[in-house]
């Protein structure tokens, strides 16, 4: 076969991968909006029970029709229980942060989360780290900063609660991987959803009750579905290619919520936060590229 033959065949192969991913990533982005959105009429305390009670329900729907096992002491053991509370320490501050940044400077932040995920595997889990890779996530890092501005007046107090969230995710990622994979995914996703509901009826409690409009519900609900869809389509995407293939186009996640941004609220990231942006997809990319090991089992049962 000619070299020509070759590279259309290689094409045809990954293509199905890729497709699944940049789907998947506008997905994602489009739930984000909606959740971004949605937090102009409703509370966060509001909209997180919306939210995670809407997502439940459709896992626990799709856990019926798939006859997914279920084991009431698989969601009583330590390392779930540890998952599920970074999962709600995770949301709560997405929740809040969200409504007040640049929906492109959210999704830049959460981009940093394989380079956390890198650096926190090597201090926990006492994974080796080579040098070239210590570099990416050190330039990963300072494109944070450069999309933060803590130096500067374009600072924002809410993207540290980002932050947060970006490192409690990170560290569900890697507790994910102590995890026994004699637990369904699909089992711990909901256990990990299920406690954020239950957070949030609590915090609701504590919280003043606004009606809720039929317009923020129907938000919520379409976030929650486009969430879902986001991540069956990031299974698809790794059933369908290897993660170093399809692991570098997670970032086109910048340019879907940078569109978004622009057409809905008229965002547009200052040229310091553009270049922390470039950044973070430099050295997210060759740490992906440099190393298929990314954590995706959530999603894997989905």
């Amino acid at each position: 076969m000619s070299n020509a033959g070759i590279a259309i065949r290689n094409i045809n192969r990954i293509r199905p991968g890729v497709g699944s991913m940049l789907a998947a990533m506008g997905c994602l982005v489009v739930s984000d909006a909606f959740v971004k959105s949605a937090a102009a009429s409703m509370s966060s305390s509001q909209l997180l029970l919306v939210q995670s009670s809407c997502a439940t329900a459709l896992l626990l729907a799709l856990a019926l029709m798939r006859r997914t096992p279920f084991r009431l002491v698989d969601l009583t053991q330590r390392r779930v229980l540890l998952l599920a509370a970074a999962e709600v320490i995770g949301m709560v501050t997405l929740v809040v942060g969200i409504a007040h940044l640049q929906l492109a400077v959210v999704i830049a932040i959460y981009m940093a989360i394989p380079l956390l995920t890198t650096a926190g595997s090597v201090i926990i889990l006492r994974e080796k780290v080579s040098g070239l890779r210590w570099a990416a996530i050190g330039l990963g890092f300072a494109g944070v900063l450069c999309v933060v501005q803590p130096a500067t007046d374009q600072f924002a107090a809410w993207s540290v609660l980002i932050l947060l969230s970006a490192c409690f995710y990170a560290s569900r990622d890697i507790a994910m991987r102590s995890v026994s994979r004699s637990i369904p995914s699909q089992t711990i996703t909901i256990a990990a959803v299920g406690a954020v509901m239950m957070t949030s009826m609590l915090w609701v409690i504590a919280d003043d009750w606004k009606p809720l409009e039929p317009r923020g519900c129907c938000l919520i609900a379409g976030a929650s579905i486009s969430w879902l869809f986001g991540y069956f389509l990031i299974a698809a995407a790794m059933r369908k290619s290897e993660l170093g293939v399809v692991g570098p186009f997670r970032y086109s996640s910048l340019i879907y919520s940078s569109i978004l941004g622009y057409v809905i609220w008229n965002e547009t990231p200052n040229l310091l936060a553009s270049l922390g942006m470039l950044l973070v997809v430099a050295s997210g990319v060759h740490l992906v590229r440099t190393k298929s090991e990314t954590v995706f089992r959530l999603h894997e049962g989905l």
